[in-house]
């Protein structure tokens, strides 16, 4: 049986994030991974929203105008 202590969520380390060790094609290395903390959330919504302005101000009259859920996921990945 699965003790609660094994699925609880270490918040230090999601938002200081710790070190881990990835090897490619035989070359190790470290990144630093963390979690989506309160603050990258919010800054990936202020660029969301940043591009659909900027797009929406770019179409034509009457043409069918984007929202942050309806932005391509290419223009997303840029964000």
């Amino acid at each position: 049986m699965a003790s609660l202590k094994r699925i609880q969520l270490d918040a230090d380390r999601i938002n200081d994030g710790r070190w881990v060790t990835v090897e490619v094609d035989g070359d190790p290395f470290e990144i630093k991974t963390r979690g989506f903390t309160a603050r990258y959330r919010d800054t990936f919504q202020r660029l969301r929203m940043e591009r659909v302005r900027e797009i929406n101000r770019k179409t034509d009259p009457g043409a069918l105008m984007l929202s942050v859920d309806t932005l391509p996921p290419s223009v997303e990945d840029l964000c």
